[in-house]
């Protein structure tokens, strides 16, 4: 029985382009599912590892979005964390044979993740509302605060609150 089911059917091209991945164990790993076109809730089964290793895998092989900009990897580390976004990357540009793009690779390995700058305690002190709109209402002021590429402060944050 193989390893990762599939594994049989992996072009010798595919496996001769592992060698220009990092030698890291995850980003191989990643690399032979998606190759493979392996079923993603086949993992545990397939793969006798850690409960995190299992988790940064499902989460690198669902994320397919290609970083082409500064924006898209400070969006890709904030959603996906510092580990996913810079594995992700580093394998993408590998599988789409794209040269890695320096700037973008110092923001994942580099860039603090802002905290957003409010919360649902800010939410219900200036809005005067509880329960799930509370919730709704952080993740509007989030989406606005990510396309504001996480510049706005807080006092922008409970000004621009007035609006949703």
């Amino acid at each position: 029985n193989l390893l990762i089911n599939g594994l049989q059917d992996i072009s010798y091209a595919s496996i001769n382009s592992m060698n220009n991945l990092p030698k890291d164990r995850i980003i191989r790993i990643a690399y032979l599912f998606i190759k493979t076109k392996s079923n993603i809730n086949d993992l545990k089964k397939s793969l006798k590892s850690s409960n995190h290793d299992i988790t940064i895998l499902k989460k690198v092989l669902l994320n397919k979005k290609t970083l082409s900009s500064q924006s898209d990897a400070k969006l890709s580390k904030y959603i996906y964390g510092k580990e996913v976004a810079l594995i992700n990357y580093l394998l993408l540009t590998n599988i789409n044979n794209v040269s890695v793009n320096k700037v973008i690779l110092a923001i994942l390995k580099d860039w603090k993740i802002p905290k957003l700058p409010i919360n649902g305690k800010d939410i219900i002190k200036y809005k005067k509302i509880n329960g799930p709109e509370v919730g709704i209402k952080l993740k509007e002021i989030e989406k606005w605060w990510i396309r504001k590429n996480f510049i706005p402060d807080r006092k922008e944050c409970l000004k621009k609150l007035e609006f949703f």
